[in-house]
């Protein structure tokens, strides 16, 4: 837990119940406790237990303090730690990752602490996978993935799930197990009837859950194809959706140059990375799925080429050079002295071309930005996630709009959006004009995209957020300064409440 300016603090500690483990901030620019946020936290408490986190929550409830829980801090929507400003608060960590893995029903236990990359090799021991990957698996826990519906390159952790269980602002023990599939798309607000899933810290604290586990694959074939248009790629990722498609990544040329990756003599406008499974194969399917591409490739004369994996050695490169790519922009961007631009946004499918073209062009010609966009589009078999990420001068930056008179589509686009005056804002404003979402994997609630959620969301979705936060927080001690936001931007939209 994180205290801001709360008196006594160091005595105040001794208060607390046995379970609690104190951790000193020295600076306000610690890690990994102020990532997002600077100067609001003195020091951080980490729990362990059921009963420490309900001793914890009670604590704060008697001294009137507000509680962030906090994961492995990934924090892309600035959920997970203090608001500038804020008002006395805690913020709670995990202090656990037990493992323990039932391995005639495929299921794994593990508590919140434990991070993705923690989970797969408790897996790998019993020669089971946990099919959910990311770039940043090392260091974001499951109770973070789960609190924002976190999803990767195959899965969202909300087709993985069989029971979540924490404690909510009630100090109830609240278990729900997966009788029914969440509805949830998106990690823009919680799921409908299952609360702790996207729930981003606003109704208690994740303390452990249950996860599925699957047999690898007797057999695994990956493709990188190259494609010298974003259409011919589409086209062929139209092609070959099928069940046995476990995996798709559209990657721009920018982005793959990002991940230092050159698996071509020549270079493409856009790449796919595919992986197909199956539990049973035939010998010559290989050689039958290679022939089948080359001879797409020659009928409609495409400006393609395609490699497949020869070993688990190169496809696990491939997949490692994918998971490496936000990484080195942040990166690139700190050596360049710029701001990256991080968007997550769901886009329909029939709406992907439409968006990735415009949304670049804009980017690229009114904000002076340089996007390097990629997706994954075996999420969802309607959806494509995009992660629009630019890097940028400025990102305050606003566009002139006379520039945007030499493209009509652009103007009508821009005349509409006539509030969106920033890259981000009119990216946003973009995904939901084409049916899509502003917020597809990292939380929907944070700072970043609070005022988004509250602007574009339905009102009976965030009446039902509203409920949900009542019955499991009625004294609002989880993610009291956002909340309070919430209710602001909420009375400001519907002068109701």
């Amino acid at each position: 837990m994180f205290i801001s300016r709360v008196q006594g603090f160091r005595s105040s500690l001794q208060t607390i119940k046995r379970g609690s483990r104190y951790i000193s901030v020295k600076s306000s620019n610690d890690k990994p406790y102020n990532s997002s946020q600077k100067g609001c936290s003195k020091g951080a408490l980490s729990v362990k237990g059921v009963s420490s986190i309900k001793s914890n929550i009670d604590y704060c409830y008697q001294h009137n303090l507000s509680v962030i829980p906090q994961g492995g801090n990934t924090n892309l929507v600035e959920s997970a730690t203090p608001v500038q400003h804020s008002s006395p608060l805690y913020l709670m960590g995990q202090d656990s990752s037990d493992l323990s893995v039932d391995v005639k029903n495929k299921v794994i236990t593990a508590d919140a602490g434990a991070t993705i990359l923690d989970i797969q090799q408790k897996a790998q021991d019993y020669n089971l996978r946990f099919d959910l990957d990311f770039g940043s698996k090392g260091t974001a826990t499951i109770g973070g993935a789960l609190a924002t519906n976190a999803g990767g390159m195959r899965n969202r952790i909300s087709d993985l799930v069989v029971s979540m269980a924490g404690v909510t602002g009630n100090q109830d023990y609240l278990q729900q197990n997966i009788t029914e599939r969440p509805t949830i798309k998106n990690s823009v607000l919680p799921d409908k009837q299952y609360s702790w899933l996207g729930s981003q810290g606003y109704f208690g604290f994740i303390h452990h859950c249950q996860l599925l586990l699957k047999e690898p694959s007797q057999q695994e074939i990956t493709l990188l194809l190259g494609f010298g248009s974003l259409s011919d790629s589409l086209r062929w990722l139209g092609r070959i959706r099928q069940p046995s498609l476990s995996l798709a990544e559209l990657i721009s040329k920018q982005a793959l140059s990002a991940a230092e990756l050159r698996p071509f003599s020549k270079g493409y406008d856009y790449y796919l990375l595919c992986q197909f499974q199956q539990s049973q194969l035939e010998s010559t399917w290989t050689d039958q799925l290679l022939e089948s591409v080359m001879f797409w490739i020659a009928k409609h004369n495409l400006d393609a080429d395609v490699i497949i994996t020869q070993s688990d050695v190169q496809t696990q490169q491939l997949l490692a050079a994918r998971e490496s790519i936000s990484d080195q922009l942040r990166s690139l961007a700190r050596s360049n002295g710029q701001s990256l631009l991080g968007l997550d946004l769901q886009i329909p499918n029939h709406n992907l071309h439409l968006f990735m073209t415009k949304a670049s062009q804009l980017a690229t010609d009114f904000w002076g930005a340089r996007p390097f966009p990629f997706g994954h589009c075996a999420q969802h078999p309607h959806y494509t996630t995009v992660h629009f990420n630019c890097l940028i001068e400025d990102s305050n930056k606003e566009f002139d709009r006379f520039y945007i008179q030499k493209d009509p589509l652009l103007t009508s686009f821009v005349n509409q959006a006539d509030s969106a005056k920033t890259l981000s804002q009119f990216l946003v404003w973009f995904s939901h004009y084409l049916n899509g979402a502003h917020s597809s994997e990292h939380g929907g609630l944070g700072s970043r995209h609070l005022d988004h959620t509250v602007r574009y969301s339905n009102k009976e979705l965030l009446d039902h957020f509203v409920a949900q936060k009542m019955l499991h927080d009625p004294n609002h001690i989880f993610q009291r300064d956002r909340w309070n936001q919430f209710l602001d931007l909420y009375q400001r939209r519907f002068d109701s409440y």
